[in-house]
């Protein structure tokens, strides 16, 4: 027996859809339809959806529909991220949504996040006795997770999503030698609950879920580890990183593998990434493409769609 459902994961800067075909026997899902929309519903600003974005996120939304009626999806799951939770004008988004979609977006908690991305990182990556770090990066929180093969040890979302820190710390181009280190001393200060964590639990490796990994994916050596995760080779990590952050917003867009839609976020992003290997001696960085849609569908399969 097989079903289909429909997982919609509506970001901060990005909206995703999943679509897959659910094999009852096999115990296992096929992927019909993968497709993203970059909306950037807080381009402007987090708390409040301004009218250009709102009208993204709405034909974004319309979009999905079609998709989902045209596959005659019957189980959808919507669930709303940090914009979501946070805009003022968030809850009259839901409604002109499902006024015009049916399509019933539910705000979830920055907890309940990190848990659909630990559910969906363990369909991708073998996790082992010893903990690893989960890192989520999104436009208006990051979720860092600290997990092993038997359990989560550690989950908690951050109010330091690349939106947030490229309004606030990067506004010149170049960024300035001066916004970089009161950005490194804020996530100093933010993350302090995480620090301590990472002392007590000596994660040996970071797992990054798509985004701004992805971007390090393309640009560094990789190996592969299963057919949605590889291991990313880090020795030029540091040299690629100082690279992006030194060019300027135009020249950034002339650069290979930086997709368009993230050159304007893409140097606070990788400054992050930068400060959290740097927090102790990991051993590998591994990216993956599943995430917290997966773990939407996964949590379907469990209570049986």
């Amino acid at each position: 027996m097989s079903s289909k459902v429909a997982a919609i994961d509506i970001g901060t800067n990005t909206f995703h859809l999943l679509i897959v075909e659910w094999d009852g026997i096999e115990k296992k899902f096929n992927e019909l339809i993968r497709k993203r929309f970059f909306v950037k519903l807080g381009a402007k600003n987090l708390f409040n959806i301004d009218a250009e974005a709102y009208q993204r996120g709405l034909i974004a939304m319309e979009e999905f529909a079609l998709l989902i009626e045209k596959h005659q999806i019957k189980k959808v799951i919507a669930y709303g991220t940090s914009a979501i939770r946070n805009a003022e004008n968030a809850s009259q988004f839901i409604k002109d949504v499902h006024s015009r979609t049916k399509i019933l977006i539910e705000k979830i908690s920055g907890d309940k996040e990190a848990e659909l991305i630990f559910k969906g990182i363990k369909l991708s990556y073998p996790f082992r006795e010893a903990p690893d770090l989960i890192m989520d990066i999104g436009g208006g929180s990051v979720e860092f997770i600290i997990a092993d093969q038997n359990k989560m040890h550690y989950a908690q979302s951050f109010k330091i999503g690349v939106t947030l820190l490229k309004n606030q710390f990067h506004t010149n181009e170049p960024i300035s030698l001066i916004q970089i280190n009161e950005l490194k001393l804020h996530l100093q200060k933010s993350l302090q609950v995480l620090i301590n964590k990472l002392i007590e639990f000596k994660p040996k490796n970071i797992i990054g879920a798509s985004g701004t990994f992805d971007v390090l994916e393309n640009l560094l050596p990789k190996e592969k580890l299963s057919d949605s995760a590889n291991i990313i080779k880090t020795e030029n990590l540091k040299s690629l990183i100082d690279n992006i952050v030194t060019k300027t917003l135009a020249e950034r867009k002339q650069m290979k593998d930086i997709p368009l839609s993230r050159v304007d976020l893409i140097v606070v992003a990788v400054l992050l990434i930068e400060f959290i290997w740097g927090l102790q001696d990991f051993k590998h960085m591994v990216v993956t493409k599943y995430s917290m849609k997966e773990g939407m569908i996964q949590e379907a399969i469990e209570s049986n769609i």
